[in-house]
């Protein structure tokens, strides 16, 4: 309600001071209008006190500004040359008041409030000029005008919520706004030296700002096409334009040559943090529609392009109404490519006063250019409506909020006390908080967070600009998504560790590892992104201080890793977290248990690695069943080779991972002197299977991984290429072979992952059972009876009809009740067997109601035991005793009797282990095939 009020208020004053402009005499006492203005300044500044605020990206230029002003240069972190700032004569600036010993933030502060105060005493003065001395008409005299009293440009921008939003906030955005309206100031004034140098400068606070340094131009050029007599060439004043363009060259070529110089890149690099490369148009009108509703634009900006069809007044009102157009066209397309910014209205404040003024200027003259009281009238209306739209506020945006990717930025960071200065925002406190955990500290540790600012600017700590704005690195990352402007580029853990980086605001490397990584410093929470035994000897000490375990024991646990798969992700973490000096022996322990040749994981192509042909590679992505750790090679369209030499001297096994699609162009042979002495081909089916090769007597060979299939559709995956050694599944098989159950069915896992079929190895773990149903193939093992549908006609691969993943199953297949999904019954009797005494094991998933959905063990026709899963899609290894029914014959029965939610089982690989255990003896080293 209060806004509709508004708004009928602001049309009404608007409305009457229109009514008054049009009725009043020539001699308005010049009074009265400064009085205005100097009112609508100060109820600006009161609109502006109500929302005091110091935004966290401001605090990043403050800290350019402090480091300049101590003699470090423009640097964010003293010695790293990056371009983190778009405001380069807002920092230097900034930084020679610090020098002067000027509190920055303060500086930066009522710096804004004093530009805001400037501009908004600059727009009355131009309107008043324009329409005082209009600059004469097309091919005639000057005709002189009429006295203003009531400069409503000037009041807009006093009164209006969105304007006042930027009369504070730290940033450049209020002081180059300034300067723009100062150069439109100085082209009335004619003069065009001082008006190409205050654009220029503007386009030195801002580098987008060139955009109307370029419009002005462009407008003096068509104001001398319109006004000036005789031959298209001859009605130009290049006086004037030499004049105009003299700063340009003077001024910002040789400060645009010396950051190129100092910083290495051709544009800011925020430019690259913030893909302006790119355009964004959706999110882009989007920003657009949100100031426009806010701004009153929706009304004013088809005033001023119906206004522009008018004749012209004279040469100033002429001038600045194409200049506005131009700034709408050219700036706005500008903004709305790129995709506007975070922080609503911030990228258009700058069009406010270039379109008020043209407005303004533009209505006064097609009123006085009317000449009754009854022509006059259609423009009152359009007149209150304009500018009095421009004033009522419009919320679109809740405070603390982000909608459509924009966020009410200011009230997220309210000062709450000037002196001292209190922002209330967490990263004030935090950086406070981290100048006082780590004082004294020698050097000071390398910290990886998001918001650099206020953290960057209290803690003093060197920083990694996580989302890239002081980043070079993390700059120029791709954007796989668009979103929120500005905040698209995010680091990954290989960009925060090539930074060097010691301690991390976020965990990244997974809870996994949070025994390792999270560590507490004065109560606030941290992450370790390397355990260095010298971070500990700094830390030592420290008030609140709670280091996380040291990495020995879980070095100690990746060693013996029964599966190569789990110690391949521990070594993922360990090789990059731990520190060698330290921990060296056990990484070497380790890097010994992988045997790895190439795993395809962040460390790049092994030594001597060559590489022929043009075809595609991607070694990181969604990774395939049968794949390892988080990379895997795949080639794909085009035809490429690539040779991996290795040193074989001694070893008798080499494995790897292959699969891909089965065609004659692909294979991967290991060569010695040229001649292929093994081949193996992809066999088509879908992921990696293994492959092991025998060696004997082989020395330096080269591994050849050739794809000759010129199909863009053909692929060809490998990975984990190793050489197996302690700790492989064929050592452990053979030196402690499992007797259990659940053991076997680990081992198993790990035999089905890492051993081929035709592996010998692979019979060492058939010894030790009586029997077993593995579900493979499209039948139910022979002699099972079905009762019902919930299992439908055989084992399956996957999940069915939209069922969610499923994890836990080995092999190519497993039971599944899911068939008519939660509503499906049915029954599985597996064939019957002997009790001897051991335990039955097997994988067992879904439900987690044992009465009506589970495997159970059939005595007698009696249920004696039962296993069920835990209410999700993960098959988890059970085992039912059978020791009280010794002699007796059994079965195991897979039951689902549920219609209710979740009324399905998953079950596959049911073993019945040996008794007594198997006294073959195990060769200690099987001859391979």
């Amino acid at each position: 309600m209060w806004i509709g009020l508004a708004a009928v208020g602001a049309l009404v004053v608007f409305g009457l001071a229109a009514w008054i402009e049009t009725r009043r005499g020539r001699a308005a006492a010049p009074w009265v209008r400064r009085v205005i203005v100097a009112g609508a300044a100060s109820f600006g500044l009161y609109l502006a006190w109500q929302r005091l605020w110091l935004c966290d990206d401001a605090f990043i230029t403050f800290r350019y500004a402090l480091n300049f002003s101590r003699g470090e240069g423009l640097v964010f972190n003293p010695g790293e040359w990056v371009e983190g700032y778009t405001n380069f004569l807002w920092t230097v600036l900034l930084g020679a008041l610090g020098y002067l010993g000027v509190d920055i933030p303060m500086a930066g502060l009522f710096g804004n409030l004093a530009t805001f105060v400037a501009t908004v005493v600059l727009t009355g003065w131009v309107v008043a000029r324009v329409a005082a001395s209009p600059g004469g008409t097309p091919r005639g005299p000057e005709t002189p005008g009429r006295a203003v009293a009531v400069p409503f440009a000037a009041i807009v921008l006093g009164t209006s919520l969105g304007f006042t939003t930027f009369a504070s906030s730290g940033l450049e955005t209020m002081p180059a706004t300034m300067l723009v309206v100062a150069g439109i100031a100085a082209t009335v004034a004619n003069r065009p030296l001082l008006a190409g140098t205050l654009l220029i400068l503007g386009a030195m606070t801002r580098p987008d700002h060139l955009l109307f340094w370029g419009c002005m131009g462009l407008a003096m050029a068509v104001e001398d096409v319109v006004y000036n007599t005789g031959p298209l060439l001859k009605r130009a004043r290049w006086g004037r334009y030499l004049r105009f363009a003299a700063p340009l060259v003077v001024l910002y070529v040789p400060y645009f040559l010396w950051r190129w110089r100092a910083y290495g890149d051709l544009f800011p690099n925020t430019y690259y943090a913030k893909s302006g490369d790119l355009t964004y148009y959706s999110q882009g009108w989007t920003y657009a529609a949100i100031w426009a509703a806010g701004s009153g634009a929706w009304l004013w900006a088809p005033a001023l392009l119906l206004g522009a069809l008018g004749k012209p007044r004279g040469r100033h009102e002429w001038r600045l109404r194409i200049f506005a157009l131009l700034a709408v066209v050219i700036f706005g397309r500008y903004v709305v490519r790129v995709g506007g910014d975070f922080m609503q209205d911030r990228f258009f404040v700058v069009l406010w006063p270039v379109v008020l003024i043209a407005l303004e200027s533009t209505l006064r003259a097609r009123i006085a250019a009317a000449p009754s009281a009854l022509r006059r009238a259609p423009w009152l209306p359009l007149a209150a409506l304009t500018l009095g739209a421009s004033v009522v506020p419009v919320k679109l945006i809740p405070e603390r909020d982000t909608r459509w990717f924009v966020a009410a930025e200011y009230t997220y960071y309210r000062v709450k006390s000037l002196f001292p200065l209190v922002v209330d925002s967490h990263y004030f406190r935090r950086g406070h908080h981290y100048a006082e955990s780590f004082a004294g500290l020698d050097p000071l540790p390398r910290f990886a967070i998001g918001c650099v600012g206020m953290v960057g600017f209290y803690s003093g700590l060197p920083l990694v600009d996580t989302f890239g704005l002081t980043n070079r690195r993390i700059a120029h990352r791709p954007v796989k998504k668009r979103g929120r402007p500005g905040h698209e580029k995010r680091a990954v853990l290989e960009d925060v560790l090539a930074e060097g980086t010691e301690l991390s605001h976020v965990d990244r490397w997974g809870d996994a590892w949070h025994a390792l990584t999270r560590m507490t410093i004065g109560g606030e929470t941290m992450y370790l992104m390397r355990d260095s035994g010298d971070l500990r000897r700094r830390l030592a000490g420290r008030l609140g201080l709670r280091l996380p375990q040291t990495p020995s024991a879980a070095l100690g646990r990746a060693i013996e890793r029964l599966a190569r798969a789990d110690a391949l992700m521990d070594w993922r973490f360990l090789s990059r977290f731990v520190d060698r000096s330290t921990h060296g022996a056990l990484i070497d322990a380790l890097d010994a248990r992988l045997g790895a040749v190439a795993d395809f994981e962040f460390e790049g192509w092994p030594e001597g690695t060559q590489v022929e042909g043009d075809a595609v590679a991607a070694t990181l992505g969604h990774v395939p069943e049968g794949a390892s750790g988080e990379g895997w090679l795949r080639l794909g369209a085009g035809t490429r080779t690539v040779r991996i030499p290795v040193d074989l001297t001694g070893k008798k096994e080499l494995r790897f991972a292959l699969g891909g699609t089965a065609s004659a162009g692909h294979r991967v042979e290991l060569q010695v002197n040229g001649v292929a002495i093994h081949s193996a081909t992809p066999s088509g089916r879908t992921g990696l299977h293994p492959v092991s090769w025998p060696l004997s007597g082989v020395g330096a060979a080269t591994l050849a991984i050739i794809d000759a299939d010129a199909d863009p559709l053909a692929t060809l995956d490998v990975d984990a290429i190793y050489v197996p050694g302690r700790g492989d599944i064929s050592e452990v098989l053979r030196s402690d072979p499992p007797r259990q159950p659940a053991r076997w069915l680990a081992y198993q896992t790990v035999v089905d992952a890492e051993l081929p079929p035709e592996h010998p190895d692979r019979a060492l773990l058939g010894r030790l059972v009586d029997a077993r149903w593995s579900f493979e193939g499209p039948a139910w093992p022979e002699g099972t009876v079905v009762e019902g549908n919930a299992f439908g006609a055989g084992p399956v691969a996957g999940p069915i009809e939209q069922q969610g993943p499923i994890a836990g199953e080995t092999g190519e297949g497993f039971a599944n009740s899911y068939h008519g999904r939660d509503r499906g019954q049915g029954t599985l009797r597996l064939p019957e067997f002997e009790i001897t005494g051991q335990p039955v094991g097997l994988r067992v998933g879904g439900s987690d109601d044992c009465e009506a959905v589970y495997a159970g063990l059939e005595v007698d026709g009696v249920i004696v035991a039962r296993a069920c899963g835990k209410g999700d899609e993960v098959l988890r290894t059970a085992v039912m005793p059978t020791h009280a029914h010794v002699g007796k014959r059994g079965r195991v029965v897979l039951v689902d009797t549920a219609t209710k939610a979740w009324g399905h089982l998953l079950a596959d690989d049911v073993v019945v282990m040996r008794n007594p255990p198997s006294t073959q003896v195990i060769p200690s080293q099987p001859p391979l095939r």
